[in-house]
């Protein structure tokens, strides 16, 4: 198989992933992106904007709520505990009589600003110190401070994509299969850290892509500074990121080796340095964390007391059951990821891609291998395995080689994994640990009892699932945007007519 030929993966050279809005022409000149593809990167983003802004959800998620307990302590307090708040959450700490979060502080940092302009307004619930009262603050919080960027990451993301896929078509199921068809959806919604560190990862990964050896040190104090940032956002990534800053470290011979290297840390400094101390302040010493200073009254208190918080050595049936398994398998939620096994081999065989092939399987495999070895593997209440979401766009780079190859196919998987992410963000709560299947446990009863959470669909009288039809308009003049109206007019006033026909059905 000729991977060189166009339609596969086409020539990949470092120039290409570095300024992806542009290709090489025969003659050397660089040829501008076109009007097509900048219309569909626009209607990504306002896709992705709506899904992630159109449900509000309610009710205590523990996580998001232990990190925004911190956000609210550190504008309406100056505080770094959370003791106001210490009842609305299970994820805690404790030290010195007070309450802390246990988780990274990178998110709740990066929320405070927003936070600090949005009690000028009046929201319904200022003022009040339960978290999971507070639906709408925590609302606006999320949506402006991780959907909108996730939203914006996306558009990126199909842009940067493109030497890996030149047709807009594949690339476009790609994203949309990265966005809205696998769990970055939910923790796109919920103020998690999974999600934003996942970025920062793989910022800092498409900086290095397209640096060379004796160029750009601005670039290497940039992706430095992802890099720290990334391991604000979400402990677990401190692997990947040291293996990220590693694999292009090597790519480029021995020249100015250290340089690269001092250029990485003094970037990742500052995100570390203030990491370190809030470590110092709150639990005693910058390498103590939350999570060995668990409240005794958390149930996950005697869990984290395995190993090193938590983790121990890799168990192949829990990884399995990470992959495959209908609890929390993430092919299970999400099998337009299995295209990446032949994307992986197709990138392996094109010479110039194959760093960017061995970092993107290196950053999964080590994710998958330490939430592997946790005790709480299953993230609790969860939508798919969570740990591994950070390494979710690396996981797009390799699908896309293959979707380019099968397009069909991977559109086809692509839309059942939206299909399913759909009804997980709808239906307003993670799958509880009790239940044992994510899809026949949790999905398809959901579905048939017509559970929905509020939703903006709702303030035009709809209820249950019709309450999604705005939702399904706004998506329909997307594509019809991104396609062009000349061909879309035919499925347009047809899927117009079942909507319209859908919000006269009555539920049962």
């Amino acid at each position: 198989m000729d991977l060189a030929r166009p339609g596969i993966i086409g020539p990949i050279t470092i120039e290409d992933v570095a300024n992806p809005t542009s290709r090489s022409a025969p003659d050397g000149t660089r040829r501008p992106d076109n009007t097509h593809e900048r219309r569909v990167g626009l209607a990504i983003f306002v896709l992705c904007l709506t899904a992630y802004g159109y449900f509000v959800w309610r009710g205590p998620i523990h996580n998001a709520d232990s990190r925004l307990a911190l956000t609210y302590s550190l504008v309406e307090t100056g505080n770094l505990s959370i003791d106001r708040y210490s009842a609305s959450t299970a994820d805690r700490a404790y030290r010195n009589g007070h309450f802390y979060t246990d988780k990274a502080p990178g998110v709740s940092f990066m929320l405070a600003p927003i936070y600090a302009v949005l009690r000028l307004l009046p929201l319904p619930d200022a003022g009040e110190p339960e978290i999971g009262e507070r639906f709408v603050t925590r609302y606006l919080l999320t949506f402006f401070g991780i959907g909108v960027p996730a939203a914006l990451f996306a558009s990126w993301l199909f842009s940067w994509l493109r030497p890996f896929a030149a047709s807009i078509g594949p690339r476009s199921a790609v994203v949309i299969g990265y966005s809205l068809g696998s769990p970055v959806w939910l923790y796109s919604t919920n103020a998690f850290g999974h999600v934003p560190a996942g970025m920062c990862l793989f910022g800092a990964f498409a900086v290095l892509a397209g640096v060379q050896a004796h160029l750009h040190r601005s670039r290497h104090l940039g992706a430095g500074a992802l890099l720290g940032l990334a391991v604000a956002c979400e402990y677990t990534v401190s692997i990947p990121a040291t293996i990220v800053g590693c694999f292009f470290l090597l790519r480029d011979g021995a020249y100015g080796k250290l340089r690269r290297l001092g250029d990485l840390a003094a970037g990742a400094l500052p995100a570390l340095a203030l990491l370190a101390a809030y470590h110092t302040v709150a639990f005693g010493a910058p390498w103590r964390t939350g999570y060995a200073n668990l409240d005794p009254q958390s149930p996950f208190a005697h869990a984290q007391q395995r190993g090193i918080l938590g983790v121990g050595v890799p168990d192949l049936g829990i990884a399995i059951s990470l992959l495959a398994g209908e609890h929390r398998g993430l092919i299970v939620v999400a099998p337009w990821l299995l295209l990446a096994i032949p994307g992986a081999v197709f990138m392996w065989r094109r010479g110039p891609a194959r760093w960017h092939a061995a970092s993107a399987c290196a950053v999964f495999l080590s994710l998958l291998l330490v939430n592997g070895g946790y005790t709480v593997w299953d993230g609790g209440a969860a939508w798919g395995p969570r740990h591994l979401t950070p390494a979710l766009a690396f996981l797009a780079l390799l699908v896309a080689p293959a979707a380019q190859r099968w397009p069909r196919l991977a559109c086809a998987m692509v839309s059942i994994s939206v299909a399913l992410s759909t009804v997980g963000a709808a239906s307003g709560a993670l799958p509880p640990v009790e239940a044992r299947g994510t899809v026949q446990d949790y999905v398809l009863p959901a579905l048939f009892r017509g559970q929905v959470t509020n939703n903006w669909g709702m303030l035009l009288g709809l209820s249950a699932w019709r309450s999604l039809v705005p939702f399904a308009v706004i998506a329909m003049c997307c594509l019809a945007f991104a396609c062009g109206l000349r061909r879309s007019y035919g499925w347009l006033a047809a899927g117009g007519l079942a909507l319209v026909a859908a919000t006269r059905i009555d539920r049962s």
